[in-house]
């Protein structure tokens, strides 16, 4: 089993470094607020509960609505607004799409103009029309894809006009699932619109290296 896993590189999925995680005030406000929400909820009714049988309803009342409507702050903050990571995720989820469902336009739209794209497959000096090219004759005649999951998106910042994320997809076809993890980098146009400049293949299995 040992030799089949190595023969696979199926380990090599596993050391995949993640990337930097977004900082905590980001996590709790806007990334995922239920864990805040949930706290100042719980401490609410704990402080109602405890000045009303002091004899304190109406501190408590007032204790608890302050809490409250924190809590409701927190969740129109996260409904709100959209980060820059949430932007890229939703980003790579469109640009995954667009590539198994072999849409020219949305390629065209998602990709820089300077792309540069490191995969097996594709030659290093291939541009952003080598790449539409290659995605249209092997996805489009060689190799029907059935359907796809995303089982994994990370998203980092390096500054306002650069990120990446890492994405772990499985895609189906008549030979059966195939997932894979891919290193996209981003950047952001003048236009403010995000653009994938860069993709790497991180891990495919089967494949020793894919990224060349």
């Amino acid at each position: 089993m040992s030799a089949i896993l190595a023969q696979l590189n199926i380990l090599e999925a596993a050391k995949i470094p993640a990337l930097p995680s977004a900082p905590a005030i980001e996590r709790l406000l806007l990334a995922n607020p239920w864990p805040a929400m949930i706290v100042l909820v719980l401490i609410a009714i704990t402080a109602l509960i405890i000045l009303n049988a002091r004899g304190k309803l109406r501190q408590g009342t007032i204790a608890a609505g302050i809490l409250l409507a924190l809590a409701g702050l927190a969740f129109a903050l996260a409904t709100l607004i959209e980060t820059d990571r949430e932007t890229l995720k939703a980003q790579t989820s469109a640009l995954v799409a667009a590539v198994v469902e072999v849409n020219h336009a949305e390629m065209e739209n998602l990709l820089d103009e300077d792309l540069s794209m490191r995969a097996t497959r594709l030659p290093r000096n291939a541009d952003k029309q080598q790449v539409i090219e290659t995605v249209e004759r092997v996805l489009g005649n060689v190799y029907q894809v059935t359907d796809h999951d995303i089982l994994e998106i990370q998203a980092a910042m390096y500054g306002p006009r650069v990120g990446s994320t890492q994405v772990h997809i499985r895609v189906g076809s008549e030979y059966g699932a195939v997932p894979s993890w891919w290193r996209i980098d981003w950047k952001r146009s003048d236009d403010g619109f995000w653009r994938a400049s860069r993709i790497e293949a991180l891990w495919i299995p089967g494949i020793p290296n894919p990224g060349g």
